[in-house]
């Protein structure tokens, strides 16, 4: 926490006194607010000859108390007040100032009414109780009805109010203060946490050198991306080849998305990219007679312009696993290098999304193949030895990992069911599109 005062000490005292600024120009350009307070009773009009129907006569009261309340907030009512008073405002802002509430289980009712002008506010308040009562004897009622009905009375005046009750300087500009004091801290804690994990990832370079090619944000967005693709395009080592392999630190980083999102800003730039899903998870339509993917491609049942499944548009082609052929054994066969040299011959960019590296043979596998490996970790994982051991493992391979890209959590799922829909398509060989067309 000392960390974090000692480096935000600028933005919390700066939001701080914005925030008392914001206060005091509140005060000043706000008019001030008086309320004044009545209370009105409700009693039956026909008197009472014992104790039964006084009893009667009570609850009676109490009803009407509730009654009486939304009359009193009327809109005719409200249009009697401005007419006979002759108010400076219209019926709908007298009914905005006027708050009436009947007092539980008796016949009581308590008025509040706030105005710019503290005689108007005592003016209105005490008028309530005797223009209400000439109000009751405009309805249509029938004389049955008048005599069983209640009458309203004044059980206590308004007083003319001294003091405003709005706006209130020191708790609005304490409140504004605090406000603008816990977004700093709140600002201040968010670039300590980004500074920490810049430390660490400049720490990981030093220890391990291998490059951190990016801090992605917990849900990134395509800006992001276009800076990682920038960065990637920079690396000597990717200049001199076009397969680059993909792979998680462990499930549920969202590696598929970072693949997808990655191979569409490529493509974007006029490239033809081909994404190879390898990963056991996102090797949609692997199942059944109708698959085609890099396992037909690999064991020679089909060529790779026949396996691959055309984009929408200028967006990537796909080729999926295919067959039931674990991932480890397409990627470590023998004609994976034909495959990679192949696409390399038809594509600008060739991305394999790989398996997660807790089975690190899978990356070593389509490292050794003629890939270059970029490694998909959480911020938590940097400096931790699940993380170390995986390069460890990868560099006594003698697999080129040409960085880590550091996520602050699960990628982002945004246009998760387009893409799902897209993937999900069924899986159709380039020749028999061709014949289709």
């Amino acid at each position: 926490m000392l960390d974090v005062l000692r480096s935000g000490w600028r933005w919390m005292l700066g939001l701080l006194v914005l925030g008392v600024l914001v206060g005091v120009g509140y005060v000043a350009v706000t008019p001030p607010t008086y309320r004044a307070t009545t209370q009105l009773v409700v009693s039956p009009r026909a008197p009472v000859p014992d104790v039964t129907a006084a009893y009667q006569s009570s609850l009676l009261a109490t009803r009407l108390a509730s009654t009486y309340s939304t009359l009193l907030q009327g809109r005719d009512f409200a249009d009697l007040l401005v007419t006979r008073l002759s108010l400076p405002m219209t019926p709908d802002e007298l009914r905005a100032a006027l708050a009436v509430s009947p007092l539980p289980d008796s016949n009581l009712i308590t008025a509040t009414v706030d105005a710019r002008d503290p005689r108007t506010a005592q003016q209105v308040a005490n008028a309530l109780g005797p223009m209400f009562g000439a109000f009751l004897l405009t309805l249509d009622v029938d004389q049955a009805a008048a005599r069983t009905g209640g009458r309203v009375a004044v059980a206590e005046s308004a007083a003319r109010p001294t003091s405003p009750v709005g706006p209130q300087p020191v708790q609005d500009i304490g409140l504004t203060g605090s406000m603008g004091l816990l977004l700093g801290v709140t600002m201040a804690l968010s670039r300590q946490r980004r500074r920490t994990v810049a430390q660490r990832a400049v720490e990981f370079e030093s220890r391990t050198g291998i490059p951190v090619l990016g801090l992605l944000s917990r849900r990134w967005g395509q800006e992001e991306i276009r800076e990682l693709r920038t960065i990637v395009q920079a690396v000597p080592e990717q200049a001199k080849h076009t397969s680059l392999a993909l792979a998680g630190i462990r499930a549920g980083l969202g590696t598929p998305e970072l693949v997808e999102a990655l191979a569409d800003s490529f493509a974007d730039l006029g490239d033809r990219v081909l994404v190879i899903r390898a990963d056991q998870a996102t090797s949609l339509g692997s199942s059944g007679p109708e698959s085609f993917g890099v396992a037909d491609v690999v064991s020679g049942r089909m060529s790779l312009a026949e396996a691959v499944r055309e984009g929408e548009g200028d967006r990537p082609d796909v080729l999926d696993r295919g067959g039931q052929v674990p991932a480890l054994d397409v990627l470590g066969s023998p004609g994976m290098r034909q495959v990679l040299e192949d696409a390399e011959s038809l594509y600008d960019l060739v991305l394999v999304h790989c398996p997660p590296t807790s089975q690190s043979a899978a990356a070593i596998s389509v490292g050794s193949r003629g890939a270059r490996l970029l490694v998909l970790a959480a911020e938590r994982d940097l400096g931790k030895e699940p993380l170390d051991a995986a390069l460890r493992r990868l560099e006594q391979a003698r697999v080129r990992v040409v960085g880590v890209v550091v996520v602050a959590g699960r990628a982002k799922a945004g246009g998760r069911r387009r893409r799902q829909a897209r993937h999900e398509a069924p899986a159709v060989p380039r020749v028999a599109a061709r014949e289709a067309r």
